[in-house]
């Protein structure tokens, strides 16, 4: 998403059987962007790399997912 205009920016799509990780190591880390990504993309390691360099995302967690909050 672009920030400043509230517009996907860039949308990648690709067959049932491309695995998000292929996509995943494409991705800059800014934070300036947002990434949207399905509730099949469920990688608790990238979303820790994209906390850590301050990039923005967007998902809905799986039903079963157990998560603790550190902030308010």
């Amino acid at each position: 998403m672009n920030v400043v205009e509230a517009v996907p920016k860039m949308v990648w799509f690709t067959p049932a059987t491309t695995h998000d990780h292929v996509l995943i190591s494409k991705l800059k880390m800014d934070p300036k962007i947002i990434y949207v990504f399905d509730k099949g993309y469920n990688d608790y390691k990238a979303f820790q790399k994209f906390c850590n360099h301050q990039t923005g995302f967007v998902t809905r967690i799986k039903d079963n997912a157990v998560f603790e909050s550190v902030e308010n």
